[in-house]
This record gives structure tokens, sequence and C-alpha cells, in this order.
């Protein structure tokens, strides 16, 4: 039997990645027997033995024509032994292929190694003395768990099939929805709760495509078309947002404020022929019992040809400020506050196009606050020429 003295630590480490992978490869072909034999501890680089695993297949191959090969750890010897003279691979031969083989192992097993040199460890950080650390997969989100504004979509969908799709006003964020058809109402109207403005962020944004409005179906209905529970802005995209009462008799207005909520409008809103002729909400056009701030960062505010028992534009009992040239109040019909009637909440106007053409019928013409009617304990700023009709205080010429 020959032998060969191997002048590299090299062999050491084969023998050792071997030595771990004894049954594999001695289960691997009958006509290879190889016998590891070492006096040594194993190399701790279970990762280097890891990858050889892969590999045996090539050692096989340089060695398939021998009958018997010992490695010994101890010795730094390479036996083997050739059946015949005719059979298998030069000795040299296979030396140098094993040993380029286990040299390119070996560097592809040290790579995570060599990344570890440009590590810094915190050793305060590490719990020496406690039991190892549990690590968790992070929860991967519920792909079928819808947000509020998803839901709301949903909703008006099943209803109103493809009226609405999302839309996406920041990035990849959820923040309200495009009309892409009119959208009919029939029954209970479209209300933005808290839950969907908290999702939204500040603003809950309605992006109109195409002319499309929401507006009363036929027949009677006693709700608004649009509720804003909480409080937040509006943001009206590419267009102008249309509530159209289409003049079908109802019992409600087409816009209504809950208490508590707080309205800012950004961009442009046409509210106009509803006839609320039952009167089971007050309000033609807008029903305000919150706070309403209408201002410059509007666009066109278009309240027109609406009627109402009281208020036949807008019926407030909270915060309404006007404060934009771009705003018209115009043509409403009410028994009396034709305009505007102030139910003992808050009006300040500053500015507006104009408030005109508004009728109060309860005193004739007269009396009854055409453009503007405020009652007992209401506070008005802004509105000259204010008439007495016993505690009550009035407009009837134009704004």
């Amino acid at each position: 039997m020959r032998w060969i003295e191997p002048r590299s630590e090299i062999f050491g480490l084969l023998a050792t990645s071997l030595h771990s992978l004894e049954p594999e490869l001695r289960d691997f072909a009958g006509s290879v027997k190889l016998l590891v034999y070492t006096q040594a501890q194993p190399y701790s680089s279970r990762h280097a033995a890891d990858f050889i695993r892969y590999f045996y297949w090539f050692y096989y191959f340089i060695f398939s024509f021998s009958s018997q090969i010992i490695i010994s750890r101890g010795e730094s010897k390479i036996y083997y032994n050739m059946k015949s003279k005719d059979e298998g691979i030069s000795p040299v031969i296979a030396t140098i292929l094993l040993v380029a083989l286990t040299v390119l192992l070996v560097s592809v097993a040290s790579i995570p190694f060599m990344n570890l040199a440009n590590t810094e460890i915190n050793l305060s950080q590490i719990n020496l003395t406690g039991p190892p650390p549990v690590w968790k997969a992070t929860p991967t989100p519920d792909s079928g768990h819808k947000g509020a504004i998803q839901e709301f979509l949903d909703s008006i969908n099943a209803s109103y099939p493809d009226a609405v799709k999302p839309f996406y006003g920041n990035g990849d964020k959820l923040t309200g929805f495009e009309l892409v058809g009119d959208l009919v109402i029939a029954g209970e109207p479209l209300v933005i709760t808290t839950a969907i403005m908290d999702e939204a962020g500040t603003t809950f944004d309605i992006k109109t495509t195409s002319g499309a409005i929401i507006k009363r179906a036929s027949g009677r209905s006693d709700s608004p078309l649009l509720v804003f529970e909480a409080s937040g802005g509006l943001h009206v995209i590419a267009g102008s947002l249309i509530l159209d009462g289409m003049g079908e008799a109802s019992g409600a207005p087409l816009l209504e404020i809950k208490p508590g909520a707080k309205f800012e409008l950004n961009g442009e809103l046409i509210l106009k022929n509803n006839v609320n002729s039952y009167g089971s909400m007050p309000g033609g056009g807008l029903c305000n019992s919150g706070t309403i701030i209408l201002k410059g960062g509007s666009g066109v505010i278009d309240i027109s040809n609406n009627i109402a028992p009281l208020g036949g534009g807008i019926y407030n009992t909270g915060i309404l400020e006007l404060n934009s040239n771009k705003i018209s109040i115009t043509q409403n019909t009410a028994q009396k506050g034709g305009g505007i009637y102030n139910a003992g909440g808050k009006v300040t106007l500053t500015t507006v196009k104009e408030i005109k053409a508004n009728s109060a019928t309860d005193g004739s013409g007269s009396g009854s606050g055409n453009s503007y009617y405020a009652v007992s304990g209401s506070t008005t700023s802004g509105i000259s020429g204010l008439l007495s009709a016993g505690a009550d205080q009035y407009r009837d010429s134009d704004i």
C-alpha cells in the first residue's frame, strides 16, 4: 500500500469534515469503502462540513476506481490502493483534484466567518445568565382584514355596484374613493365615521370622474345624502362634489354635519335641487350641528334651488364660518331664513360672493329673513343691516 505525505494542513480539515459525513459517504456506493480514523477533536466549523456534504459526489467521482481509501488525521497521511494498473486514475492527478476541490470548499465555507469581521456586537445587550431568547417570526398581516374605508366602499358597491373605487391619496394609503358613475341614494346616507377619518388621516378624499354626481333617488327619503360624524377635512379632487336632490320630495337636507364634528372643505361643493317638504330634519342644502368652515382655500361653493321649512340654503345650530368670495347661496326657499336660518348657533360671515334671490314665505317676503334669520340667543358676526322681529333678527335684502 502506497502513501503520500501531504504538505498542507488542509487535509486535516478535509478529514475532519469527512468524519462528520462518514455515514452518508459509506452508504453512497458499495464500490467505495471510506474509513476515517482520527485522534483529534473535530473542527468547530459545521458550516464547512455541511457545505462539503453537497460535493461528496465529486469525491466519489475522483475515487470511483479505488477499492479502499484510508485518511488519517493524526498522521496527516492519505493512503490509497488501486485495484490494478489499468484501473482508476493517477494518484498524482487524484491528489491534485482533491487538493483543488478542498481549497474551493474551505474558501466558500469561510465566507460567513469573514463577514463577521465587520460586525459590531454590543455585549451589554446579550443576556449571558438567563435562558436563551425565543425567536418568533414577525406575524404576517391578515390579508382578509379590511379597514374602515374599504368596508365603507364595499357597502356602497354592494348597494350600488361599481359606483366607487378606492382612491389612494398618499402613496399606497387608502384615503377615500373615486366616484366613477352617478351614485343614486335611495335609502341610508353615506356616512363618514370617526373610524373612517382616523384611517384616512386628517382629510377624506373624494375624486369625481366625468361629471359623476351623488343624487337622490325617486320616492320619499328622510335621510341626507352625505353625513359627517367625524372631525376632519373633505378634499374634493378633479371636479366638483355635486349633491343633487333631483327635485324629489324628501324629509332631510343634502348634507349633514353632526354635533361634535368639524368640517373643512378643500375643493368645490354644489348642493342643489333638494325639496325637503316633510321636514323630518331642517335645512334644504345643509344642516350644521357641529363646526363647518368654508374659507378661501375652498373652491366654488354653490348652495342653490333648495326648499325647506326652515333654512332653505343652510340650517345652523353649531358654528358656521363663511370666508370666501366663491360662496354663493341663491334662490333657496323656506318659511323663515330662505338663505340661512341660525337656530341658536354662531354665524360668522367675513366675506361671500353673494347671498341673494332667496325667499322666506312666512312673512310674505318681509320680516322672515329672505337672506338670513336668527332666533333669540343666536350669535351673528359680519352681517350688517339686521332688523328685529321681536327677539329675533333677520335680513330680507340680499347680501
